[in-house]
């Protein structure tokens, strides 16, 4: 029967949780060094009376010990080492884990880093959400290219007309005038155009075709990293190790 392959993917998957107890059985090492005597102490105590009427009042004590500092520190080793190991073996796969970026069967990227893989993931994400923000063209308006003016830019097929207007005083005489009395006049204010607006529009955004063109491109990429990022993280990693050589070093 083959030797289990030691795969990057497996290592990466359990390396956190590797440091979480390493960090929490460090921690309560030293907590029981440092507020914990008593439990690397033992005792005899024994109560003997000389007066033989009070032999009755004679006692023995024990307290045994519940733990040795090394027994302590080969427990905290087991739990280093094994984090050690696994960090050690991460970080020689990352050196070895590669793969490329392919789309559509054409190579964008060769032997690209696993770890560069997985921040560009993380890039790519955070920057295709600039790309999904990008404003289009209004509807409802025919646009039609303008590169006579510059590149990227849209015109608007019909200019947009509005009409100027003022206000003008209009009046009537509703009773004439007499000896006796003025004419009574009835005035009203009436808008009267006066010009036109002839608004000629350009743009300089995308249309929506554009957009989703680049959008789907983006996503390609985004797929093709993810799935050579997954590639590289199947390598075989050599099962190197030190923690059992890093507490043999320190203690003696």
């Amino acid at each position: 029967m083959s030797e289990k392959k030691n795969l990057l993917h497996e290592i990466l998957a359990v390396v956190g949780s590797l440091d979480g107890a390493k960090d929490k059985i460090i921690a309560e090492a030293q907590n029981t060094f440092t507020k914990k005597p008593a439990h690397f102490m033992g005792w005899h105590k024994k109560l003997e009376m000389h007066d033989e009427e009070r032999k009755q009042e004679e006692i023995e004590e024990n307290q045994a010990i519940v733990t040795t500092v090394m027994d302590k520190l080969d427990y905290m080793k087991q739990s280093c080492s094994r984090f050690y190991d696994a960090k050690l073996q991460k970080e020689t796969g990352g050196q070895l884990a590669k793969a490329d970026i392919i789309i559509d069967d054409q190579v964008l990227a060769s032997d690209v880093p696993v770890y560069f893989l997985l921040e560009l993931e993380k890039e790519l994400k955070q920057l295709r959400a600039v790309y999904d923000s990008i404003p289009t063209l209004a509807p409802g308006v025919e646009w039609k290219k303008a590169e006579d003016i510059g590149k990227g830019i849209w015109r608007a097929a019909n200019k947009l007309q509005k009409t100027k207007t003022e206000k003008s005083i209009q009046h009537k005489i509703i009773v004439p005038a007499t000896k006796e009395h003025p004419a009574q006049i009835r005035e009203w204010n009436e808008d009267k155009v006066v010009g036109m607006y002839i608004t000629d529009t350009w743009s300089g955004m995308l249309s929506p075709a554009e957009k989703s063109i680049l959008l789907d491109r983006f996503d390609k990429l985004l797929r093709a990293v993810k799935k050579a990022r997954q590639r590289a993280n199947g390598t075989e990693v050599p099962k190197v190790t030190i923690g059992s050589a890093i507490f043999s070093y320190i203690h003696g």
